[in-house]
């Protein structure tokens, strides 16, 4: 295994928790071969090299955006550079999504229990072209999900928070500061061909986790491996719908509502003019137009299972 651990982490957090990692690992007989990052985007270069040179289990230590980095370092033009693979987790981030999905515990102990013992189990990917502020075209993978509307801005500020202040606590005071501001905007949308113009779209989420924004169960009916990538699009009505939908996000109960809708779908594309942010596993990498499709069972994760709805 080899292990790539961001230290900036959950606030840099995750420094206080990796010597009880690392005395876990070696009590447990597993050699620790450990790469950290320095610097964004260097997870996905150092898990590249790690499988070009063989290493064939590559473990993640850190949140979701480091989990990002280490899936784009598993793929080439929306191809595999090491089928058969395996990715784990060890999560230690602000929100640590894709961990609730996945069902990896934050505790470190269990978490190394199913690095050790769990099933590398085939999951789906997804696959993002878009614009980056320069306007050049980008290609990335993601596991959670791609978002365009509110949870951008969201993502936005959030950035710009000192690391202390970055937590599911921070998150949510952030979405609420946004909720009570964002105006939605006109977006086009083709759903597996079909053209759909949103005069007023407040946010567009598409995902393979139910999980984003530090714990909002925003896709109750996510399943990891079901060959298909869950679309929700929520449109914007008064501020009261807004802090209705807000209320309702975190138990999944706002797809009941009536300006939001939710399906599966394999391809989305998003347009908007002028261009809209894209929100990426709580990245802001570029803007409209956006292109997502599903890559199935294109990945396999280390489990003892998906934490699904039935």
């Amino acid at each position: 295994m080899r292990f790539i651990l961001n230290p900036q982490a959950g606030g840099g957090r995750i420094m206080a928790r990796w010597g009880a990692i690392a005395r876990l690992m070696e009590d447990s007989g597993v050699p620790i071969d450990l790469a950290r990052t320095r610097y964004p985007g260097q997870a996905t270069k150092l898990a590249r090299e790690a499988l070009l040179s063989g290493v064939e289990t590559i473990v993640a230590v850190g949140g979701d955006g480091t989990l990002h980095e280490v899936v784009n370092g598993f793929f080439s033009e929306g191809r595999a550079i090491r089928p058969g693979a395996r990715l784990g987790l060890i999560p230690g981030g602000s929100g640590s999504d894709w961990a609730r999905t996945a069902g990896i515990p934050s505790e470190p102990a269990a978490a190394i229990a199913v690095l050790l013992r769990g099933e590398a189990r085939p999951v789906d990917v997804g696959r993002v072209t878009f614009r980056d502020r320069r306007g050049d075209r980008q290609e990335r993978h993601f596991l959670n999900s791609a978002s365009v509307g509110l949870s951008a801005r969201v993502a936005e500020n959030f950035g710009h928070l000192p690391g202390w202040l970055r937590s599911p606590a921070g998150y949510a005071a952030t979405g609420v500061a946004g909720l009570l501001r964002h105006r939605g905007s006109a977006l086009s949308l083709r759903v597996d061909g079909e053209r759909h113009e949103l005069d007023r779209a407040g946010l567009v989420v598409v995902g393979n986790g139910r999980y984003f924004g530090g714990g909002m169960e925003i896709l109750p009916s996510a399943r990891p491996d079901d060959g298909r990538l869950d679309l929700l699009v929520a449109e914007d009505r008064s501020r009261l719908d807004r802090v209705r939908a807000m209320a309702g996000v975190y138990g999944g109960h706002h797809t009941s509502l009536p300006f939001v809708t939710e399906r599966r779908v394999q391809v989305v594309e998003i347009e908007a003019d002028p261009a809209a942010p894209l929100e990426l596993d709580g990245e802001v990498p570029g803007v409209t137009p956006v292109r997502i499709e599903v890559l199935p069972a294109a990945l396999s994760f280390l489990t003892w299972g998906w934490r699904t709805r039935r």
